[in-house]
């Protein structure tokens, strides 16, 4: 309007001054709708720009999720984190994730904010698989969002109008194979919500992140799980080891006691009864001891520290061993000092002691040798020291006796001799434990030594340390 009246002004002025001034209009009026435009396109810049901003502050959410993810091991509580943050990052009410099991079932493995959940696990299994088949993440947002949700068909739910469902999606073992389904994160959400391109590549990239994740959790709970049983394996190899001795000596200690006990039987002098009593009770003796070995080494139970003295650790295994290693034409010197009792888990360090005798029994196999066992106390600490005058270690592999599955015996050695390459391992892993040490000295063609140095632990500082920790 304000052009359209000067127009008209110098038009009733002059007509040559009118046709002058229609050039610089027209550039005027250009200017301005490119002003328009320029304004228009930079508020558009900003949106984008803020939107941006909200996405890559997102990405580095997730991202965050994830590492926390890559550092919890144990499944269960990974997949807990990974419900509840992630339906916190997408302002979503509630969540849950599914897995498939062994047979290809589904199962709900956890949830957030869903009432009723453990009383209708998951309504509609096929609705999920014909969701989960596509392998992209999918945003429900019809009838079927609250066919969904777990326990949405009971009473006084939440009316939910939307379910996002991520695929969860593992590591495909080639390059044109299908990337193996793991399950789905599930969210639900009481309003309608879109889903765009770059939202969805950011959770689908989150989402393999997960899988690899929850992969890894359970390799790691298998591959743990494998370990205990080589480790209980090893344990009831080495008594099985001496299984043939300890038979033969329970037959002695059966004859035995059933010859004086027959001879108590039959004389009538108390004196002689008395005598022929006592053979029986130091047999009865010696059998609990034998008992109370086997099972110290092949129970299965729970780590349990009490006070304790390390010498009867001692004494029992080498009273189980003690048949074996006379066959063995091994001699036993034991150079046992007084020692004050420490905390520690008896039953382990029985272990312990079985394995560094059972390495230096088979050091001095076929010829035998001298077998030289000494306990003490030194500088406030229990020394235990096991010699022998075997074949010694080889200084090639003398810095990785302690790793696993590293054996000169059994299949893995190349030997005939019975080993798994776990006792060593298992044995430093359980003086580490107790806060000790183990120094190996050894001379290939002369023998070896292995020494254990335990602190010496009180009752007062063992509670002191469980209310600390507590």
């Amino acid at each position: 309007m304000p052009l359209g009246g000067l127009l008209g002004a110098l038009w009733a002025f002059n007509a040559w001054l009118w046709l002058l001034s229609l050039g610089p209009l027209v550039v005027a009026q250009r200017l301005f709708t490119s002003a328009i435009a320029l304004r228009s396109t930079s508020a558009d810049l900003a949106n984008i720009a803020q939107q941006r901003e909200l996405l890559n502050a997102r990405v580095e959410r997730l991202q965050a999720l994830a590492t926390a993810m890559l550092s919890t091991r144990d499944v269960q509580p990974m997949l807990e984190l990974l419900c509840q943050r992630l339906a916190a990052l997408l302002d979503a009410p509630a969540g849950w994730v599914m897995l498939f099991d062994d047979t290809a079932h589904l199962q709900l493995m956890t949830y957030h904010n869903l009432p009723g959940a453990e009383h209708e696990p998951l309504a509609d299994p096929q609705l999920y698989l014909a969701l989960l088949e596509r392998g992209k993440v999918m945003l429900v947002a019809d009838e079927r969002a609250s066919a969904l949700v777990p326990g949405g068909r009971l009473h006084h739910r939440p009316e939910w109008l939307a379910v996002l469902c991520i695929p969860l999606l593992g590591e495909s073992s080639g390059p044109n194979a299908t990337p193996p389904l793991l399950g789905a994160i599930c969210l639900a959400f009481n309003r309608l919500r879109g889903l765009d391109a770059d939202e969805q590549r950011v959770l689908s990239s989150f989402a393999h992140q997960a899988a690899m994740a929850i992969e890894n959790a359970r390799l790691f709970a298998e591959l743990r799980r494998k370990q205990d049983e080589l480790i209980q394996s090893s344990k009831l190899a080495a008594v099985g080891t001496f299984a043939a001795g300890i038979a033969h000596e329970f037959n002695n200690l059966l004859g035995s006691m059933l010859g004086y006990a027959e001879l108590g039987h039959k004389i009538h002098e108390l004196e002689e009864k008395d005598r022929a009593l006592e053979v029986v009770i130091q047999a009865c003796r010696r059998g609990r001891s034998i008992t109370r070995g086997l099972l110290t080494f092949a129970r299965r139970q729970e780590h349990h520290r009490t006070m304790a003295d390390l010498t009867d650790a001692v004494d029992e295994t080498l009273t189980l061993v003690d048949i074996d290693l006379r066959k063995s034409r091994i001699k036993v010197v034991r150079k046992i000092e007084p020692i004050p009792l420490t905390v520690c888990d008896l039953g382990q360090m029985s272990q312990v002691v079985l394995n560094l005798i059972t390495n230096a029994r088979d050091a001095m196999r076929p010829d035998g040798g001298t077998l030289t066992v000494s306990l003490r106390e030194r500088r406030d600490q229990i020394e235990l020291s096991i010699s022998d005058t075997g074949t010694g270690i080889d200084t090639a592999i003398r810095d990785k006796i302690f790793e696993p599955f590293m054996t000169t015996k059994g299949a893995l050695g190349g030997s005939q001799t019975p080993g798994t390459g776990l006792g060593l391992s298992v044995s430093y892993g359980i003086v580490q434990e107790h806060g000790g040490t183990v120094v190996v000295d050894s001379t290939p063609g002369h023998g070896t030594t292995m020494t254990v140095r335990l602190p010496i632990v009180t009752a007062e500082a063992l509670e002191h340390e469980l209310a600390v920790s507590a």
